[in-house]
């Protein structure tokens, strides 16, 4: 494996936790149309269920709400098999580093003033990292 596609691989958590938001976004945004609407219960089935804005904003709401569900039991499962894959590291700076991208998703910055080296450094042991997992990345995937 490469370190363009491990560097992939350990991104999924936050690609994932993008989707996930977005998802809950559209929720929250469809769950506010909804406020102060009153659902239409006319006997009269002349009518199309699609003339009914309520009904189909709860059945957007119901979908985006499912989708937000999906993708955040894919966000824990994903974001374990990321930690696994970096627990894997001996080195325990080189694990900090890692958990600090790619699961708190910290810039460059914050993970060196964290912890007490300067950026160039941070960015040296995420470099020695990425190779050694690319050895060993095959058992874990």
């Amino acid at each position: 494996m490469t370190t363009a596609e491990l560097k992939a691989l350990l991104s999924r958590p936050a690609q994932i936790e993008s989707e996930y938001r977005l998802a809950r976004e559209k929720a929250n945004a469809c769950r506010q149309l909804l406020t102060g609407r009153a659902v239409r219960y006319d006997g009269d089935t002349s009518h199309d269920r699609h003339d009914n804005t309520t009904e189909t904003a709860l059945c957007l709401l119901a979908d985006y709400e499912t989708e937000a569900d999906r993708l955040f039991a894919e966000l824990v499962t994903v974001r374990k098999d990321t930690q696994r894959l970096i627990d894997s590291l001996p080195d325990t700076a080189q694990r900090e580093v890692l958990t600090r991208r790619y699961i708190f998703r910290q810039k460059w910055e914050e993970i060196a003033e964290t912890m007490h080296y300067s950026r160039q450094h941070v960015t040296r042991i995420h470099g020695r990292a990425l190779q050694k997992m690319c050895l060993n990345v095959t058992f874990f995937v």
